[in-house]
């Protein structure tokens, strides 16, 4: 869904103390996107939104886990597609760590960013020069933007 789809709605919307910058952000692409968002509840926690979504025309905003949590019959989850609005994970440890089981789990979380992510460097086509060894070899350069 876009930002342009859900402003006309009335939403329930975590308080600005969880995140600042991302509660920020938010309201300001809705206002870029479509005008005025009407917030009609906030909430701290995702098990308040259970009792406050009590018609179609109402929706909230969480995150996946807590989307997951509050799942039943007749709640929809979809996530937002705006390419502004998007959060950096960062992983953290104590550099003297010595913890075999630390050490496995940093090598894994950065294997599965490593998987997710797109590349960054961008590769441009092989091309040919023209034959500059004398001996009819031609050589490849390659190049990255």
């Amino acid at each position: 869904m876009t930002l342009n789809e859900i402003v006309p709605y009335p939403w329930i919307f975590f308080r600005r103390s969880a995140h600042r910058w991302l509660h920020d952000l938010i309201l300001r692409r809705a206002e870029l996107a479509g005008g005025g968002v009407r917030i009609s509840h906030r909430i701290d926690q995702p098990d308040h939104v259970q009792r406050l979504l009590t018609d179609n025309a109402v929706l909230a905003w969480l995150t996946p886990a807590g989307a997951e949590h509050i799942a039943r019959p007749g709640l929809v989850a979809r996530p937002l597609d705006d390419p502004e609005i998007q959060l950096e994970t960062h992983i953290v440890a104590l550099t003297n760590n010595t913890s075999p089981l630390v050490a496995e789990y940093f090598k894994c979380f950065l294997k599965r960013v490593e998987e997710e992510q797109t590349p960054i460097q961008l590769t441009l086509p092989m091309m040919p020069l023209p034959d500059q060894d004398g001996a009819g070899h031609r050589q490849i350069l390659a190049a990255s933007a």
